[in-house]
């Protein structure tokens, strides 16, 4: 059996002692997920992997959180920067994971 010794976020914040060990882990959860000054092609090269398909497609996985899809839609330059990061990666096919709380 495969036992796994990471700590989720729920795990560490039933863990929390006190109001001010609390207030810090919302405060670093804030940090986190805040996307506000990134833009697209900062977002997209945030969290992303990439494989090779059979046909020899560069194929991006991008994962996003904070945004849905309104939000990451209406950001400036979008066509722009996704542009910039496919010719700049190389890849062929991207899929972009929203993931919004």
């Amino acid at each position: 059996a495969v036992v796994s010794t990471q700590s989720t976020g729920l795990d560490m914040f039933h863990k929390c002692n006190s109001p001010r060990e609390f207030d810090l882990y919302e405060e670093l959860i804030a940090a986190k997920t805040d996307i506000s000054t990134l833009g697209v092609f900062d977002l997209l090269r945030r969290d992303f992997k990439m494989f090779t398909s059979r046909e020899g497609s560069i194929v991006c996985i991008a994962s996003i959180t904070g945004a849905n899809w309104e939000q990451y839609s209406s950001l400036p330059d979008l066509e722009l920067q996704t542009d910039k990061f496919l010719s700049e990666f190389g890849v062929g096919v991207l899929v972009v994971m929203l993931a919004h709380h």
